[in-house]
């Protein structure tokens, strides 16, 4: 699904922007988050619903990182981050 065709203009992003909305008054505080979190997995899954396990895989890495960079000692961060660095670029190459 592209951004300019059909269905995404008049089909997935009307939902998309009602189901947020509706997201933002639920009683919940990150309901929002999620909605946006589900729809973009649902979005960049939409051509190949397999790729979601590489997104979702990547997503999961990313945040383990940031987890060890934020609670590393500061010299530790710099090799976590050129870690994360190094992962993701890698996974742009095999994937681009």
């Amino acid at each position: 699904m592209n951004f300019n065709s059909f269905i995404y203009i008049l089909l997935f992003l009307p939902i998309v922007l009602a189901t947020c909305r509706l997201a933002r008054k639920l009683p919940i505080a990150r309901a929002s988050q999620f909605c946006v979190l589900i729809v973009s997995l649902l979005f960049y899954s939409w051509p190949k619903p397999s790729n979601l396990v590489y997104l979702v895989g990547s997503i999961l890495a990313n945040w383990q990182l940031a987890r060890l960079i934020s609670s590393a000692v500061p010299e530790r961060r710099k090799r976590w981050l050129q870690a994360g660095l190094v992962l993701n670029i890698g996974f742009l190459c095999v994937f681009k």
